[in-house]
């Protein structure tokens, strides 16, 4: 497929811009463009052949003559519920335009999906993507920080409660626990993995059941708390250290006399296992967060990140 044209002059300089997927060999485009993301943190050469190979979603990239200087994606999560993701724009491009053509296409692509909800999540000093999605119906659902602690092997793992992990039986026993959760609905019912906010249902939830990945937190038979696990470690997101071993949180809940107490027992699971440390981002909830403080977590960022949604039926019948 050739390059679609989309404008001349105007946003982009004197050169039209493109759209079309990306290829197999724009590999090192793209690998270029996340050495100057985040310290050369970027995770996109760790999916681009997921991505490329995804058959439900949409890998776009925006060109030049067909170089690729921008690239975006859209991921199917579940039946109705959309992400968009990995909206990079090379340095030497930006502040002319090219990140708003991509953001605005996946839009334009979006609607065929209705009924159903498209979500994203930036960061909080991200001035120019918090305004597109103002400016195109986006509302601001959510908004989550990083917090981390060092594993505690000295942290007994029953605390004052019972950490157990939970049996694929206990389904409909966590989930009616999810469900009547005041930070659950915080939450926006998001677990976070990989900087992806995923719906935390049945089917999710059913899932990391069967892999051992949910722990509960038990008072005598009440389930006081639950604890949902990331299956595979992340990149390690701090350049200037080596790779540490940690426990990722993906979800994190528990009564309120209990969040410190359950956040500490965490610590020592962690220890227990083997890791280095214990890493989750967590809704922005006062007590929440003063939970975790007492049980020994730090805030490992200033920014936070910010969670936007909207419905693809409204997004159907909207102008282009």
């Amino acid at each position: 497929m050739t390059d679609s044209p989309l404008l001349g002059g105007g946003l982009a300089g004197l050169h039209p811009v493109g759209l079309r997927p990306v290829r197999p060999g724009d590999r090192a485009a793209v690998e270029a463009i996340a050495a100057q993301v985040w310290d050369g943190e970027d995770y996109l050469p760790q999916v681009f052949d997921d991505w490329l190979a995804d058959p439900e979603g949409l890998f776009w990239a925006a060109t030049i003559h067909d170089r690729l200087i921008g690239l975006v994606k859209l991921t199917r999560m579940e039946a109705g519920e959309w992400w968009m993701e990995g909206l990079r724009v090379d340095p030497a491009y930006r502040r002319r335009g090219i990140g708003r053509i991509l953001y605005r296409h996946v839009l334009s692509q979006a609607r065929r999906y209705a009924p159903g909800v498209l979500r994203f999540s930036t960061a909080s000093d991200n001035a120019t993507i918090v305004r597109l999605a103002a400016e195109t119906g986006f509302a601001q659902v959510a908004s989550f920080v990083a917090y981390g602690a060092a594993a505690d092997p000295t942290v007994a793992a029953d605390g004052v409660g019972r950490l157990a992990v939970c049996a694929p039986s206990d389904l409909r026993r966590v989930l009616a626990y999810l469900e009547a959760s005041p930070y659950y609905r915080t939450a926006e019912h998001m677990l976070e993995q990989n900087w992806r906010f995923l719906p935390l249902r049945e089917r999710l939830l059913a899932e990391r059941l069967a892999a051992g990945l949910v722990y509960g937190w038990w008072m005598a038979d009440r389930l006081a708390g639950v604890a949902v696990l990331n299956p595979e470690p992340e990149e390690e997101d701090e350049a200037d250290a080596p790779f540490i071993r940690k426990l990722y949180l993906g979800y994190l809940d528990a009564a309120p006399d209990q969040r410190a107490a359950l956040a500490a027992a965490l610590r020592g699971l962690a220890g227990a296992r083997g890791d280095r440390r214990v890493s989750l981002k967590v809704a922005e909830d006062g007590a929440v967060i003063e939970a975790l403080r007492a049980a020994g977590y730090e805030r490992r960022w200033a920014l936070s990140i910010l969670l936007f949604a909207r419905d693809l039926a409204s997004l159907a019948g909207a102008p282009g």
